[in-house]
């Protein structure tokens, strides 16, 4: 009830029918790339999310990802990031692990994101120059090496784990 007042609220005044036809005249190829880039960034939280799980037990790749995109989706939808208290019930309905136990992982997983968004800000600080237009090709490789290093920090496992999750 509350979502739905705010919603109210918030398109209270707004031309619908605008909306319909600025909607309408989007490009097709970067809604496609949209969607797709979504979809990858629910992989990388459900292969970390699983990660996180290993020290409580085993989630199959797939129970994580349902997981998570229902989280997500109600998080959009409901106050206060309210999908995240789903997420680890959903799972521990499809999965032997306890819902605390998985719930603790969110709890690491917010502070791991916390960290993380502090660490670019310092480097955003202390090696961008933001008076350089454009980009400085320096800055562009600084970027993309922390790009790089994010995405094995989210993906990367050693083969000891590699292991351990094929035999589970």
């Amino acid at each position: 009830a509350f979502t739905l007042v705010l919603l109210a609220f918030f398109f209270h005044g707004i031309d619908v029918v605008a909306v319909a036809r600025k909607i309408g005249r989007a490009r097709p190829e970067w809604l496609a790339f949209s969607l797709a880039m979504q979809v990858l960034a629910l992989i990388v939280r459900a292969r970390r999310w699983q990660f996180l799980l290993q020290p409580i037990g085993c989630s199959s790749f797939w129970n994580a990802f349902r997981a998570t995109a229902v989280g997500f989706a109600a998080s959009s939808l409901l106050p206060a990031r309210a999908g995240e208290g789903i997420r680890p019930y959903f799972l521990s309905r499809h999965e032997p692990i306890s819902a605390t136990g998985a719930f603790a992982t969110i709890v690491v997983e917010r502070v791991l994101d916390l960290l993380t968004v502090v660490a670019l800000l310092t480097l955003g600080i202390t090696v961008i120059d933001f008076g350089a237009s454009p980009p400085t090709t320096v800055t562009l490789r600084v970027l993309a090496a922390a790009g790089m290093l994010g995405a094995g920090a989210a993906g990367g496992r050693s083969e000891e784990h590699t292991s351990e999750l094929q035999s589970h």
